[in-house]
């Protein structure tokens, strides 16, 4: 079969014959490049002037055969030579190389869609490390460089494994992930090194053939061709040649999702609108892995971790959003291991932010108690917080009792909760302050309790507000005027249990003032 054939065909107007012609040619002898070339040329512009007749993974595999293939080059050269009767140097011929190659990705991306460009560059990339290293064997001393799309187009599997075994025993690591190209993560790692994470992630979804897909197949994300099924070896000879290859397989699409998730959650916080939105939703996916742990941890301590200490210079709102993000509710605390850093960061911002509110001109103190309420239970042993948690809450109080006088049980409350926090607090991080923070809580709680033992007294609730008055008499027992305001309630008390027997030991305790008087009079005559 000579490609002059093919041609006259395709003048007759018999396209599809001149395109089996032209099948048939190449899978006899798939080192004719002059074969390839004239097929490539014709998938390709039936593809862009028939998209609904287009078989793109032919024209891929041919193409990035060309590409990749030194042999074509040399007589492409060769010919030009002859043509133009003048020596073309090797730069000329790397140059329109380099040129043909983005022009097929311009036309493969305007024609199809990312994916398509995407497997466009995978087969360009395999057929080069193919040809680096001799190529896949298609005969008795015959190899062609091709990728993944070629190798399944002409049942190349079983050569294939050869090279792939070789690649995966390569010291370089580089070069180990370079045999996931003949498999079906060769897309997804490409769009990955294109910066396309989303991408990389619907190209993983599934990764089972139709048959598995029918018969329910592995359905744990990402999900892959039951044991035993041939169409996998099929379409993953990088994976078949190993032992254990498809354990290996799922091991490696999982760490892809992983990477996948991080990137797509990185360029979501890395452009000057953050997006956390976005990047929450593909932490969570990460989160829910068990495997992805230490990925996890590497991301955040070399990327989120910086990128925050950058944002709280100039937009610590932002700080605070993508921290907020994260699922810190995973976490164990500050000394968690994979979130504990995130956990003080995210503590020591809500506390600066709290201050922030409560030293205003206009203070908006339940603002400032709600940022340093939540800073100290991120991090229970932060001082700083707990200690501008206190003094947040005492001024509030302050002011609840200074607009409105019957908020005294709300201010109460407040204190009350602010000397527990004290109590709960690590004495050996906040150290002798401790001690002189609960001074100041516990006199402004007595005095507090002092004013509603009173008003309970003055309205009548005279068991209530000798409790009430009991409780600050226990805190601060040597302030007279708790132990007379004391007395007043307990007669008041007695004045009610008992009127008459009052009545009498009030009329006795006058006689007996009178007497002293009249006494004391005489003696001074």
């Amino acid at each position: 079969m000579s490609v002059e054939s093919a041609v006259q065909l395709l003048d007759g107007g018999d396209r599809d014959q001149a395109a089996r012609l032209l099948v048939d040619g190449h899978r006899a002898d798939p080192t004719d490049f002059r074969v390839a070339h004239a097929l490539a040329v014709l998938t390709l512009w039936s593809a862009v002037r028939e998209p609904e007749r287009a078989d793109w993974r032919l024209c891929l595999g041919l193409w990035g055969t060309l590409l990749a293939d030194p042999h074509f080059w040399d007589w492409l050269r060769g010919d030009a030579e002859r043509r133009y009767r003048t020596p073309v140097p090797d730069s000329a011929a790397d140059s329109v190389r380099e040129r043909l190659e983005g022009w097929l990705s311009e036309t493969v991306t305007r024609n199809a869609d990312d994916q398509v460009a995407a497997a466009l560059a995978l087969e360009v990339r395999a057929a080069r490390i193919a040809a680096v290293r001799g190529g896949v064997p298609v005969g008795a001393d015959r190899a062609i460089p091709c990728g993944p799309l070629l190798v399944a187009h002409l049942g190349l599997q079983e050569e294939c494994r050869d090279l792939a075994a070789g690649l995966w025993a390569s010291r370089d690591a580089g070069t180990r992930r370079t045999a996931m190209y003949f498999s079906q993560l060769g897309v997804a790692r490409v769009l990955l090194e294109r910066h396309t994470p989303a991408g990389a992630l619907a190209s993983l979804m599934d990764l089972r053939c139709a048959t598995c897909v029918r018969t329910g197949g592995n359905v744990a994300s990402p999900k892959v061709c039951r044991s035993g099924c041939t169409t996998f070896d099929e379409r993953n000879p990088a994976y078949t040649c190993r032992g254990f290859g498809r354990r290996r397989f799922r091991a490696d699409a999982v760490e892809l999702v992983v990477q996948a998730h991080l990137s797509a959650a990185k360029a979501a916080i890395t452009t000057t609108e953050l997006d956390v939105t976005v990047a929450k939703r593909y932490w969570d996916g990460v989160a829910a892995m068990p495997e992805a742990t230490a990925e996890l941890k590497a991301h955040l301590d070399q990327f989120v971790l910086p990128r925050v200490r950058f944002l709280r210079r100039t937009r610590p709102e932002d700080a605070i959003a993508v921290l907020e993000a994260l699922p810190l509710a995973l976490s164990t605390g500050p000394n968690d291991d994979v979130f504990g850093d995130a956990v003080c960061a995210l503590s020591m911002l809500l506390a600066e932010r709290g201050i922030g509110f409560a030293n205003r001109e206009r203070p908006k103190l339940t603002s400032a108690r709600a940022d340093l309420k939540r800073a100290l239970e991120l991090n229970p042993s932060s001082w700083f917080a707990c200690r501008n948690l206190v003094v947040v809450s005492q001024n509030l109080g302050v002011s609840l009792v200074g607009v409105d006088p019957q908020k005294v049980g709300r201010a109460v409350a407040l204190l009350e909760e602010a000397r527990e926090h004290l109590r709960q607090f690590p004495k050996r991080v906040a150290g002798a302050e401790l001690a002189e923070v609960t001074n100041l809580v516990e006199d402004d709680l007595a005095a507090l309790w002092n004013v509603q033992a009173v008003r309970a007294h003055e309205a009548g609730r005279h068991d209530k507000a000798e409790q009430i008055i009991d409780k600050a008499i226990a805190l601060r027992p040597n302030i007279p005027i708790l132990a007379k305001n004391r007395r007043v309630i307990t007669d008041a008390k007695r004045w009610m249990d008992n009127p008459r027997s009052y009545l009498r030991r009030l009329m006795w305790r006058r006689f007996v003032d009178r007497v002293k008087d009249w006494w004391w009079t005489w003696m001074g005559r």
